[in-house]
């Protein structure tokens, strides 16, 4: 298995949990430690690279990947969001500072 896949598996579960949708543009990649730190991993600027072409613009990858990242060129609309742990994942997805109830289909 591929540990780069935990942050997209968290981000999937936060995302159900907190019944928020996650940007159909988003990419996930990062190794989740036991404590809920997200460690870093290897070839994040190949990874990027990839996900760009495959038309991602945001880009949820472990802060301890940032030195490897920072001679990387985006575009105005790409944008990469370094994470440190499972809690600061969570609160980037569920835009903890609003506080918009969730309305699915089914219950209008």
């Amino acid at each position: 298995m591929e540990p780069a896949a935990d942050l997209a598996v968290a981000a999937a579960l936060i995302s159900s949990e907190s019944r928020q949708e996650i940007p159909a543009q988003a990419c996930f990649f990062g190794e989740i430690g036991l404590t809920g730190e997200v460690r870093g991993v290897s070839f994040p600027e190949l990874r990027v690279k990839e996900a760009v072409k495959l038309g991602f613009l945001q880009f949820f990858v472990p802060k301890a990947n940032a030195k490897h990242l920072s001679s990387l060129n985006l575009k105005a609309n790409q944008k990469i969001i370094y994470i440190e742990s499972v809690e600061q994942l969570r609160k980037a997805l569920t835009h903890e500072r609003s506080k918009k109830p969730y309305v699915s289909e089914r219950d209008i």
